[in-house]
């Protein structure tokens, strides 16, 4: 009897087999790469409006403000009195360990000082995956960090 030349059954299932559990493993991975990094960026956006607005409130001699309530995805910041609205990419959400519901983050011009400083907002993304945006100390530097 002859052989002939090709791939049986059995050869063809093993190789599938191996290529669904690769595939299987990379997608697990992927989602989670993903989720950090919607989470990262949903911390950087939030800590880059904090430097801008300490930023603003020293060139301009205008008080600028940051503002949210607990558990939502969106925030408030400009001068005091016009603020903007922005939106956390990912469904992000914002939390904080002070009491009241709705954060105040002030930098009082001229010297872009905040009584507001060592406030921790927790940036907490897809997934679960959690950043914290620290503001630091009287002059208000902002630090982000894993919790």
């Amino acid at each position: 009897m002859k052989r002939r030349a090709g791939l049986t059954l059995i050869e063809i299932l093993v190789v599938l087999g191996v290529l669904a559990i690769f595939l299987t493993l990379g997608i697990s991975s992927y989602i989670s790469y993903r989720q950090n990094l919607l989470t990262r960026d949903a911390a950087n956006q939030l800590a880059g409006h904090l430097l801008d607005a300490r930023n603003k409130a020293r060139r301009t001699s205008t008080s600028y403000e940051l503002r949210f309530t607990k558990g939502e995805n969106s925030y408030l910041v400009g001068p005091v009195g016009d603020l903007k609205a922005y939106t956390l990419p990912g469904n992000s959400t914002l939390n904080s360990t002070r009491t009241e519901d709705t954060i105040s983050i002030v930098y009082t011009a001229p010297y872009s000082t905040t009584p507001d400083g060592n406030t921790s907002i927790e940036v907490k993304g897809p997934g679960g995956k959690r950043l914290l945006v620290n503001v630091v100390g009287y002059m208000g530097k902002v630090v982000v960090r894993a919790p």
